[in-house]
């Protein structure tokens, strides 16, 4: 039977383990709400970019169109930039911590599953370290695929994801992501987060951006890029097809930091879940700790009382 000094030393124990998750519940709460302040700065300047590169196509569209019959004129221009090819490079985010519940997890089978459905894959980076081990068993499975690995999630959503995925893009002969595959956890709400795979050269990021978006009159409108600027000053422009292909580049290269600052939100918000659910159950079993601790010290104490009386009684 258990003894009061085990009793409290465990009580001891429990009451740290409640005290270091609520801590790391309230950190988990303030990076949560600093990443969503990046998350949706990012996802406002990608869809910035956006509305720029739909009028770059135009505008592109206009050059090769004729434009002396302004009833010729179209916006039925083919997007040859964001379309749907072979997996050949799949990158999958991760995280570097733990206590986060089956976040890790659910990204690993996720993984597992892609590397036996997508046969033409090339390419597989794994951004964080929980998973690195778990990567490095499965590259000796796979051994025609290259296996890249990558540490320090924050840093690299901060400061190197640009300059990696600028040699990527350098990498490719034809000089661009298309094949290119992102597997992130996508954020729903604070309870609910959901493995997603997703091309990263294709223009899917319309569901992440409020419906209300309106079209810019651009696409309305039938005229020409002379008639739109008359009375205007010229335009000092590289050639058309260089600057939307420059454009096109940056904005992938905003995806992806989107992605990368959501996957961030993501790992923060199931983390501080995991945290109170955690905090909660230690504070049940204090409390059930306490009540044990409490019936086992009055039983001691009727023991003791007993005793006494009884040797009192023997006295007399």
């Amino acid at each position: 039977m258990i003894t009061l000094k085990e009793l409290r030393t465990k009580r001891k124990s429990v009451a740290g383990i409640e005290q270091l998750t609520k801590a790391l519940k309230m950190v988990s709460q303030t990076k949560l709400l600093k990443a969503q302040h990046q998350w949706r700065r990012a996802q406002k300047e990608f869809k910035a970019m956006v509305s720029r590169l739909e009028h770059l196509r135009y505008f592109d569209f206009l050059t090769k169109a004729s434009l002396e019959k302004k009833d010729d004129v179209s916006v039925e221009f083919s997007d040859s930039s964001f379309v749907d090819s072979d997996p050949k490079h799949l990158i999958v985010l991760a995280s570097d911590r733990g206590f986060c519940g089956g976040f890790n997890g659910k990204i690993q089978k996720e993984a597992s599953d892609c590397l036996l459905r997508l046969a033409q894959l090339e390419h597989v980076t794994i951004v964080g370290k929980k998973i690195v081990f778990w990567a490095q068993q499965e590259a000796l499975k796979y051994p025609h695929i290259h296996f890249e690995y990558l540490y320090n999630i924050q840093n690299f959503s901060q400061k190197e994801a640009i300059s990696w995925l600028e040699e990527i893009y350098k990498k490719n002969s034809y000089n661009d992501l298309k094949g290119c595959y992102v597997l992130y956890m996508h954020y729903i709400n604070a309870i609910s987060q959901q493995v997603e795979l997703l091309p990263l050269a294709q223009n899917e990021h319309r569901k992440n951006i409020d419906s209300g978006f309106e079209e810019s009159s651009f696409f309305s409108m039938k005229k020409s890029v002379g008639e739109y600027f008359h009375n205007t000053l010229p335009l000092l422009l590289p050639d058309s097809a260089t600057l939307l292909k420059a454009w096109e580049k940056m904005c992938i290269c905003k995806h992806f930091i989107s992605i990368l600052q959501e996957h961030l939100v993501s790992e923060h918000s199931a983390r501080m879940m995991a945290m109170e659910k955690a905090g909660d159950n230690a504070t049940e079993l204090l409390l059930s700790l306490q009540k044990q601790y409490n019936y086992l010290r009055q039983n001691q104490i009727t023991k003791e009382l007993v005793e006494i009386t009884v040797a009192l009684q023997s006295v007399e």
